[in-house]
C-alpha cells in the first residue's frame, strides 16, 4: 500500500475558504423579523349635510368660435372645387334712339395719316334730322393707290379748307350726342391725331363701334365689313368709301339691328367706348 500524501494549504487561501464558509452560513440563516411600526390614533371627524351647488348657465355663442371654425376648416377636403368660370361684365352704352352718324376718309391707314374727309348725319329715331360733310386739305400728297379706293385726288383738296376750321365745326355739330362709327378705333386714331395736331378743343363725347354691335346682332353673317353687311343685308345705300355715303349705309345698318331687335330703344351699345 502506497504511503498517503499529506498536502497544507497555504496560509491565505485557509483564510480565504474561512471567510466563504462564514459567508455561506450567515447567508443560509433565517434574517430577525422587522419590529412592527407604531400606528398613530385615528383623528376625529364629524359629518357635514350636503349642499348642491348652483351652477350659472353659461352664454355659448350662436355660431362657432375661430379656432371651431380654424378646426373645421383644416378638415376640409384637400381636393377643392372646381373653380366656377366667371361672367364677364356687360357694357352697356347709350340706346340707337339718337346719335351722330360719323365716318373718315384718309392719305392712307398707317399710322401719321391726315385726314381728307370727314362727314357725319345726326340720326333720331331713324331720321336723318342734319349732316355735316367737308373735304380737308392733308398738306401732303395723297398717294395713287389711296386715290383708287376713296377717289379723292390732290385737286379736289387743294382748294379745301385745312383741318383746323373743319375740325372746329365737326366738334361744335357733334358735341353732346353719341358718336358711332364702323371700325370706329380707325376713325378715332384719325380724329385723335388731327386734333392733337391743330391744337382744337375735342367734341367731349363717345364713340362706338358699329362694327361691334353687328357680331352681336348678326352672328351668322359672313363677316362684318360694312360693304359685307351692306350687300347682304340688301341695304339701299352700298358703301361707295366716301365719307358722307358711308354714313348713310351705317345707319341703314342700324336700324336693321333696330328692326331686328324690334326698336331702337331695344339696341344697346356695348364694348369700348372711345372718348373723343
Amino acid at each position: 500500500m502506497p504511503p498517503v500524501t499529506t498536502r497544507t494549504l497555504h496560509p491565505n487561501t485557509r483564510a480565504l475558504i474561512a471567510r466563504v464558509r462564514a459567508s455561506l452560513t450567515a447567508s443560509e440563516s433565517p434574517a430577525p423579523a422587522p419590529a412592527p411600526a407604531p400606528v398613530a390614533a385615528p383623528e376625529p371627524f364629524t359629518l357635514t349635510p350636503y349642499q348642491p351647488k348652483a351652477y350659472k348657465k353659461a352664454a355659448y355663442p350662436k355660431g362657432p368660435s375661430p379656432q371651431t371654425a380654424f378646426a373645421f376648416a383644416a378638415t376640409a377636403p384637400s381636393h377643392p372645387k372646381a373653380p366656377t368660370k366667371a361672367t364677364p361684365p356687360v357694357v352697356v352704352g347709350p340706346d340707337l334712339s339718337e346719335f351722330i352718324v360719323l365716318d373718315t376718309e384718309t392719305t392712307g391707314i398707317a399710322v401719321g395719316s391726315r385726314l381728307v374727309e370727314v362727314a357725319a348725319l345726326h340720326v333720331k329715331n331713324g331720321v336723318v334730322v342734319r349732316q355735316f360733310q367737308s373735304l380737308v386739305n392733308p398738306e401732303m400728297h395723297i398717294p395713287s393707290i389711296v386715290q383708287g379706293v376713296h377717289g379723292i385726288s390732290d385737286a379736289m383738296v387743294a382748294s379745301a379748307p385745312k383741318a383746323t376750321p373743319v375740325l372746329a365745326d365737326f366738334a361744335k355739330f357733334a358735341a353732346g350726342h353719341t358718336l358711332i362709327a364702323h371700325n370706329a378705333s380707325f376713325d378715332f386714331r384719325i380724329l385723335q391725331g388731327e386734333y392733337g395736331r391743330v391744337k382744337v378743343a375735342t367734341p367731349g363725347c363717345g364713340m362706338y363701334c358699329s362694327l361691334k354691335l353687328a357680331r352681336l346682332v348678326f352672328p351668322e353673317a359672313m363677316n362684318h365689313k360694312l360693304g359685307t353687311l351692306a350687300t347682304w343685308l340688301k341695304l339701299p345705300h352700298p358703301p361707295t368709301h366716301r365719307a358722307l355715303a358711308d354714313c348713310f349705309t351705317t345707319m341703314e345698318l342700324l336700324n336693321a339691328m333696330a328692326a331686328r331687335k324690334k326698336s331702337h330703344q331695344a339696341v344697346r351699345l356695348v364694348g369700348r367706348r372711345y372718348e373723343l
